[in-house]
């Protein structure tokens, strides 16, 4: 099964992984996940050839909202129709992105009878800060140059 959402916390271990998503993918190629995407018709729109979808900052009551089934259907494979600014036509989306939602706690998650749903989509990953203080700047470079392709068949 393809890994649909990750949910990380902050620490300086993400950054590096933020680092790492970013000069792979490219910038250009990534969505990001806004409040605004409950409350415009015209957000979904933004996520056209996009290769992930990114939520930097994610409140943990996020998800913890009736509408939130909408991250379900982005990763989930349904088919999403965008209002596009100053036409008249919308466009369809493919419900297959990957992505990552960046959060300082632990998110909340609405349940309607859908826990096995979210359970499927979901992967929590907790970065705790180092011990020690290793100094971990370099590691993005060393991770791309050793890994990427593997990073990129994740995707």
């Amino acid at each position: 099964m393809r890994l649909e959402a990750i949910f990380f916390t902050f620490s300086e271990n993400y950054v590096r992984i933020r680092e790492i998503l970013g000069r792979l993918i490219g910038w250009k190629h990534v969505g990001i996940i806004r409040e605004q995407l409950y409350k415009s018709e015209f957000e979904l729109s933004h996520y056209a050839n996009k290769k992930l979808l990114y939520c930097p900052d994610m409140p943990t009551d996020f998800l913890d909202r009736r509408e939130a089934t909408i991250f379900k259907q982005l990763v989930g494979g349904d088919p999403l129709w965008a209002d596009v600014r100053n036409s008249d036509e919308m466009m369809t989306l493919e419900g297959n992105f990957p992505v990552i939602l960046a959060c300082n706690g632990k998110p909340r998650i609405h349940l309607d009878e859908d826990s096995d749903a979210w359970l499927r989509r979901l992967v929590v990953l907790s970065f705790k800060e180092t011990e020690d203080d290793k100094h971990m700047g370099m590691m993005a470079d060393l991770i791309l140059k050793q890994e990427s392709s593997g990073i990129l068949n994740w995707l």
